[in-house]
């Protein structure tokens, strides 16, 4: 059996997906390969094209820290187990606020509470917390209805240290309260359904984010085509010069979710890929983002299994 077998037990029976907001899924924060994992700060813009012509460009720029580097593949790991506690906790308090301990998320991790892993943790939760991002457009309001450009952190992080008077025992315990933008974002439910017993069967940190990745840009589709230079930009990988470098980093994670059951067919062209989801996947986060309530959820699941299509058992 594997760590996270063996760690994480029953926690996922009857766990709806977790709810993940969704410029964090489109935009790159985590560099998941070793390649350029410096403390430079790196960005990405693309361009919004609405139906009578109009074009938005939005500009994501992610500046490291100069003492903890860039947020990589490990961090992404810790961020996603962040939601699912948010998630077991009922969703995002109003003040942006949780406690938890090294225990806590390490079991949702899979991994064993040792004093590495659980430096481990603590370097990721502060990695993130001294990562700024700046985001130009990329945010909506409803209150305004307008695009929010501002500078945030996705979380502050504070973990105490409390020893114990009669026998000298050490008990740790983690704040982390999100920021105002990414609290706001999320209550207003820019949402999707993040599958994370699905998410932490993959080994591949490319294989996660490049689910996030698609899952969230083919909307309500089952497809998805994205330029391969595009597309590196927006995991981001690289950079690499050629095309077959990128197919050639990107096919192992390919052949991962595809064994995994979430892609269904891959194709390249000249210079894109093109992605089709499986049926399954599709209809399992359907299902997720039409339901209110982790109740209306599971019995929507339920109808799910017996063959109904997601709008049927909606």
């Amino acid at each position: 059996m594997t760590e996270h077998n063996v760690e994480r037990g029953q926690m996922d029976r009857n766990l709806p997906l977790v709810r993940a907001e969704s410029n964090t899924e489109i935009h790159p924060i985590f560099k998941v390969t070793a390649r350029n994992r410096d403390s430079e700060p790196y960005s990405y813009e693309r361009v919004i094209r609405a139906e009578d012509g109009l074009e938005l460009k939005k500009t994501w720029i992610v500046v490291p820290s100069g003492m903890y580097g860039c947020p990589a593949g490990s961090d992404q790991d810790v961020f996603v187990a962040v939601l699912e506690l948010v998630e077991r906790r009922g969703g995002m308090p109003p003040d942006g606020r949780i406690e938890t301990s090294y225990t806590e998320l390490l079991r949702i991790l899979g991994k064993r509470d040792t004093a590495q892993n659980r430096r481990a943790v603590r370097e990721s939760l502060m990695r993130i917390h001294f990562t700024g991002i700046e985001s130009r457009d990329s945010f909506y309001s409803r209150e305004t209805d307008s695009f929010i450009t501002d500078t945030f952190r996705i979380w502050d992080a504070k973990i105490a240290e409390n020893k114990r008077k009669s026998d000298g025992r050490v008990f740790y315990l983690i704040e982390i309260t999100f920021h105002d933008v990414f609290k706001r974002s999320f209550l207003a439910h820019y949402l999707k359904g993040l599958d994370t017993e699905f998410f932490w069967s993959l080994t591949s940190y490319l294989s996660k984010r490049l689910y996030r990745l698609v899952d969230q840009m083919r909307g309500h589709e089952r497809e998805w085509r994205e330029y391969l230079f595009e597309l590196q930009r927006q995991i981001p990988i690289g950079p690499y010069n050629y095309a077959s470098k990128i197919k050639e980093k990107l096919d192992p994670a390919h052949a991962e979710l595809k064994k995994g059951g979430f892609l269904e067919e891959v194709c390249y062209d000249d210079d894109g890929v093109y992605y089709r989801v499986s049926e399954a996947f599709a209809r399992r986060r359907a299902a997720f983002e039409l339901s209110g309530s982790p109740e209306e959820f599971i019995a929507i699941e339920r109808l799910l299994s017996e063959g109904l299509r997601g709008d049927v058992a909606r």
